[in-house]
C-alpha cells in the first residue's frame, strides 16, 4: 500500500549518467522488476511483489553536469497550494508544476536549508508501494546544515507535526514528521557531518531482510559499501554507492 499522508514521501527517483546500468544494478541487488516508463523512453519503473517501488531517470546528455543522485518526493493534494506555501516559506521552485499523464503531477523546490525536494499529487498513480518491504523504501532522512531552518520549512510549507527527539538517543539532533509508528521521515542536523562542499541532501534508505548479504551484493555489482553498519532511526543500516556512484542506503527489516 501507499503512503497517503499529505507531507509524507510519495515516491523516490533515481537520476542516473546510464539508464540500462542502473537498471541493473538495483534489480541485481534488491530484486526489481523494471520496465520503459509509460511518459518518458528515459525512464524506467521498478517495481517488486508490492507493486511499483522507485523510478530511475537518464539524464539528457546536454544538461548541465551534475552528479547521479536520489531524489525524495513528498505527497500533496494540492500542488499549486504546497508550490505557493513552499515559496512563502522562503522556497525556490527549480521544476513547476509538470503533467505526467494521468497518472498525476509533480514539482520541485530547493528550501531554505538548501536541499531539493520534489513534489507529487496522485492521479491515478499514489505512489511508492509496500513501504518497509525487502526492496521497497524504508525511509526518508534530510541532511542539513540549517537544521533549525529546516523544521521551520517543512512545518510551514508542509504541515508537517514536526517531532524533535531530544531523549539522548539520536546525537546529533534529529527530528522526524510524526513520532512512533507514525514517523514518515526525518530532519538529521548533519553540520558536523557534511564536507565542505557536500550540499544538504535527501538520504533514500532501501528495506533488505539480509543486510550482510546485500551489502556483499553491493560490492559484486561494482558499487561501495562505506564503512561498517551503523544503527539509524530505522535500525541497523548500511551506507553504499551503486556503480555510477549515487549515494543510497539499506536497512535491515526482519
Amino acid at each position: 500500500m501507499a503512503q497517503t499522508r499529505t507531507g509524507a514521501p510519495a515516491w523516490v527517483e533515481l537520476l542516473t549518467t546510464d539508464l540500462e546500468r542502473a537498471g541493473r544494478f538495483y534489480s541485481s541487488l534488491l530484486g526489481w522488476s523494471t520496465a520503459r516508463g509509460q511518459i518518458d523512453p528515459r525512464y524506467l519503473e521498478c517495481s517488486t511483489a508490492a507493486g511499483a517501488v522507485a523510478g530511475i531517470l537518464e539524464k539528457v546528455p546536454d544538461d548541465e553536469p551534475m552528479a547521479d543522485v536520489w531524489t525524495v518526493y513528498l505527497r500533496t493534494t494540492n500542488l499549486e497550494q504546497s508550490l505557493l506555501a513552499a515559496e512563502n516559506a522562503g522556497a525556490e521552485v527549480v521544476v513547476p508544476a509538470t503533467v505526467s499523464g494521468d497518472l498525476g503531477r509533480l514539482a520541485g523546490v530547493i528550501g531554505p536549508a538548501g536541499a531539493y525536494v520534489g513534489l507529487w499529487e496522485p492521479g491515478t498513480f499514489e505512489g511508492t508501494e509496500g513501504i518497509g518491504t525487502p526492496g521497497s523504501l524504508a525511509w526518508g532522512e534530510l541532511w542539513t546544515r540549517a537544521f533549525d531552518a529546516a523544521m521551520t520549512f517543512y512545518d510551514q510549507a508542509f504541515d508537517w507535526p514536526v517531532v524533535l527527539h531530544e531523549d539522548g538517543t539520536h546525537r546529533p539532533r534529529y527530528a522526524t514528521h510524526g513520532a512512533g509508528h507514525d514517523a514518515a521521515v526525518g530532519i538529521l542536523d548533519a553540520a558536523d557531518l557534511l564536507g565542505p562542499h557536500d550540499p544538504s541532501h535527501c538520504v533514500v534508505y532501501f528495506a533488505v531482510s539480509d543486510l550482510d548479504a546485500s551489502r556483499a551484493r553491493v560490492s559484486e555489482l561494482g558499487g561501495t559499501v562505506i564503512g561498517e553498519p551503523i544503527d539509524t532511526m530505522v535500525g541497523r543500516a548500511a551506507v553504499c554507492r551503486d556503480d555510477q556512484g549515487a549515494s543510497f542506503r539499506l536497512a535491515e527489516y526482519a
